[in-house]
């Protein structure tokens, strides 16, 4: 498979939704109340959102053929990111991945592991520290993230209404 890795640009952003809306969907409409989805996907992929996200982030784009079918998402990390006794996880030079992302049908085939090494050889991440979060039950996920040398360093109670929780996954370039 020929896949074409890019930096996200304004003009994406319909596509982006688009793919966000329906990796997300595909991934967690299973697990989630209707109501529950429809309003994470409007609060956290709607336009608005989105354009936001390419002003503050990496966002990387993979094509294959000319479609898009994932993405990779990273940034600052934010300051939640601290134990229930309050040690701080993650200080300002460390970087957290947001979101990595495949269609369904582009699953399996190594996709992920381009995107997370198009991801690590960006500047941004070179030689840092490394955050993110995985739902509780994703072990999919979770075991994709260990093959990339993260381990569990705690758990992320999830904010309003949500029942469950993310599990705080690092990696410690310095420790990999």
């Amino acid at each position: 498979m020929d896949v074409q890795i890019r930096v996200a640009q304004p003009a994406d952003l319909g596509p982006l939704g688009a793919l966000a809306r329906q990796t997300y969907t595909d991934a967690y409409a299973h697990e989630m109340p209707a109501q529950a989805l429809s309003e994470h996907l409007e609060l956290h992929l709607s336009p608005d959102r989105l354009a936001g996200m390419l002003c503050r982030d990496v966002v990387l784009l993979a094509e294959v053929a000319g479609c898009l079918v994932g993405f990779v998402q990273f940034g600052a990390t934010r300051p939640e990111y601290r134990s229930d006794d309050g040690t701080v996880y993650a200080t300002g030079d460390d970087l957290e991945l947001r979101r990595l992302y495949v269609l369904a049908g582009f699953q399996n085939q190594g996709l992920g592991g381009v995107l997370m090494r198009a991801a690590f050889e960006h500047f941004w991440l070179t030689g840092r520290r490394v955050f993110l979060t995985v739902w509780h039950t994703n072990v999919a996920a979770q075991r994709f993230y260990a093959r990339h040398h993260f381990r569990q360093i705690g758990i992320v109670p999830l904010r309003g209404g949500e029942t469950g929780f993310d599990l705080l996954l690092l990696r410690d370039i310095r420790q990999s």
